[in-house]
Order: structure tokens, then C-alpha cells, then sequence
């Protein structure tokens, strides 16, 4: 029996296809060309880059304006900065560093184009410090959070009088707590506000105090061009800074919450619940009782004691390093890690306290 003429075009396209999938090896990868997305700036040096399938010499790149008249040409690097995958074997540099007026430019090499700006800093850098900044004002705790675009509401006001634990034990290379409960050892204190660390509902001072150093490092380089809630969200970083000192014991506290439970389920950690923060204080499961309704706080160091480098500076003066005695340890901080919803555990052995 003859094949029908809609069969034939069938079969003559799958013959194309398949002729076309079975010589890979023939394809070339196209020119590729890499620049900086966010832009650059009118005095820094300008650095863009080809990517090539194979050795390449001789090439020239120009550059147009937004109204496509050329102002700049020259030579492709000559040689290669090193492979960038099995496509790409070869990079090659291209130096821009003649561009400095501020505008849009679209740079060409051989039919391959990428767009490219010229930006001033108050432009380029205030854009992405505000978005910065909507970012923190999104990590707010407390009392003084920022509804904003999430409708963010007040959440762990607990905080305000938390309790003060001594340092539990951990299964090795891991955040779990091998410890049947928590020991009380201070509070209550007021650790309220600050900010989410990593996508979860813990604070650290280290991490807070980075983050504010270049929220305040901003508003220096950026002067009156800064956004207007630059400075404000600073302060409010500084604030719960402020607060994780305490001047009468000399005391640093470390950290608010657990990230893990422990390995007797007895307890469970921030990242063992899915939940909007604000539910936290209502949680009345016995389980829950450090993960959610009364987190527990950490110290870096024994009253009046030395706090690590690390976390406070250097200390004593470089004339004086190393100290004359061990430096304390402080307390080990769990490790951020994803949320994720997982089964309840067991009921706690005791109610909550």
C-alpha cells in the first residue's frame, strides 16, 4: 500500500530532524560577548569580553551611541585570558576605558553585539542601594517593621524579655541539638527588632553588624544623593545593635533562636516550621517553644569575659597580639539553611517554661 501524501511530509520532517540531531559535532557555538550589566562607571576602568569556540586573532570591536554614530573602535585583546567551558575555550579582554560620557552604547565584534551604559555613581549605585535597603526594611523585626509591599506585621515581641541560654551541644558537623533540653542561665533581656538573618527567622550580631557597616558606608559615599530611608534603616540596625550589649555585665549577646531542634524531638528549631513570623508569639505547641514563642538567646561571652576577634575587633593592640591568655570561644552559631516544612515531633518529655 502507498504512503498517503501527509505521511511522506511527515516522515521527511522527522528526516530532517533527525539528520540535523545526529551531527552535533558540526555546530559551532556563536560569538558570544560579556559586559557589565549593571554598567559602568565615567572614570573606572571598562572591561568587556569575547567569548570564541576556537583561537581567534585580528579582530576589532566599535562602539555606537544611542543614535548609532561610531565613537570608539579598537583591537580584541590578542590573547586569550583561559578557557571558560568546553564551548568556549578561549576569552578574549576588550578595554573600554576610553568611554566616559554618561549614555547607552551597543559594543560589536564581528555581527555579535551586547548593550552597554555609562553611568554615574549617584545613578548606578543609589538604584541598587535602594533596592538594598527595601530589602532590610522586608527583614524587620519587632515592633517597627515596614508593611511594604509583603504586609509585613509586628512579630516576636517575646523578645522583648527573651531568656538567656548556655551554649548547647551539636552532633558533629551538624546544627543539631543533642542536648534533652536548653539550660537557662540569664535574662530576661530585651532583644527585640534587628533584622532576619539568610531567609530564616534567626539574628545574629556578626551578620547584623556587617550588614549595617555597609548600609552606613553607603549613605558616607553617596552624601545627600542617598535614598531617604538609608539612613533611617541604618539607625534602626544600630539600634538592635545597641541592644546585644550589655554595658553593666559586659556581656555580647551572639544570637536569637535555634535553627535545628533536637535529635530527641523533643524541641524543634526555626527551620523546622513553615509559617509567616508574626505567628510566633501565639504558638502554644510545647514543641515549639524555642522555634517560635520563646526564643532563646546566646552569648559570645561570659560576663566581663573576652569575645573572639572575629565578632568584636581586634583586641588587645597589635603591639600586644597574641594576648597573653587563650581568647574564650564563643558560642557556635547554627548555620543558615533553607526553610522546610517537616513532620511534627514527638511531644516534649515537660511543658514549656
Amino acid at each position: 500500500m502507498g504512503i498517503s501524501r501527509r505521511a511522506g511530509a511527515v516522515l521527511a520532517v522527522i528526516a530532517l530532524v533527525s539528520g540535523a540531531a545526529a551531527s552535533p559535532a558540526h555546530a559551532v557555538a556563536p560569538l558570544r560577548l560579556r559586559v557589565d550589566q549593571i554598567g559602568y562607571l565615567p572614570g573606572e576602568a571598562k572591561h568587556a569580553y569575547l567569548m570564541a569556540p576556537r583561537s581567534l586573532s585580528g579582530l576589532t570591536f566599535s562602539v555606537t551611541d544611542a543614535r548609532g554614530r561610531l565613537v570608539l573602535t579598537g583591537p580584541v585583546g590578542k590573547t586569550s585570558l583561559g578557557r571558560w567551558n568546553a564551548a568556549y575555550p578561549d576569552v578574549y579582554p576588550i578595554a573600554l576605558d576610553a568611554l566616559h560620557t554618561p549614555g547607552r552604547y551597543r559594543l560589536t565584534v564581528k555581527g555579535t553585539s551586547a548593550a552597554i551604559t555609562i553611568q554615574r555613581s549617584e545613578t548606578m549605585y543609589g538604584r541598587l542601594v535602594a533596592d538594598g535597603v527595601t530589602f532590610f526594611q522586608v527583614q524587620r523585626d519587632g515592633r517597627n517593621v515596614i508593611p511594604g509591599a509583603v504586609g509585613r506585621r509586628a512579630a516576636h515581641l517575646h523578645d522583648e524579655k527573651a531568656t538567656v541560654y548556655a551554649t548547647p551541644h551539636f552532633e558533629q558537623d551538624s546544627d543539631t541539638i543533642t542536648d534533652a533540653d536548653l539550660t537557662r542561665i540569664g535574662g530576661p533581656v530585651d532583644v527585640a527588632g534587628g533584622w532576619f538573618d539568610a531567609g530564616d527567622y534567626l539574628k545574629f550580631t556578626h551578620t547584623t553588624a556587617y550588614g549595617d557597616a555597609l548600609l552606613y558606608a553607603s549613605a558616607r559615599a553617596l552624601g545627600r544623593r542617598a535614598p531617604r530611608t538609608l539612613a533611617a534603616e541604618a539607625r534602626h540596625g544600630e539600634g538592635w545593635l545597641a541592644k546585644m550589649w550589655d554595658q553593666r555585665t559586659r556581656t555580647l549577646y551572639l544570637q536569637v533562636g535555634i535553627g535545628e531542634g533536637n535529635s530527641a524531638g523533643t524541641f524543634t528549631g526555626d527551620h523546622d516550621l513553615w509559617r509567616l513570623p508574626q505567628a510566633d508569639d501565639a504558638d502554644a505547641d510545647p514543641a515549639n517553644r524555642y522555634s517560635a514563642a520563646y526564643r532563646p538567646v546566646f552569648a559570645a561571652n561570659e560576663p566581663g569575659g573576652r569575645i573572639s576577634p572575629n565578632l568584636a575587633g581586634r583586641w588587645p593592640p597589635r603591639s600586644r597580639w597574641p594576648p597573653r591568655s587563650t581568647t574564650r570561644v564563643p558560642p557556635r552559631p547554627t548555620t543558615p539553611r533553607p526553610e522546610r516544612s517537616t513532620p511534627s515531633p514527638p511531644p516534649p518529655t515537660r511543658p514549656a517554661r
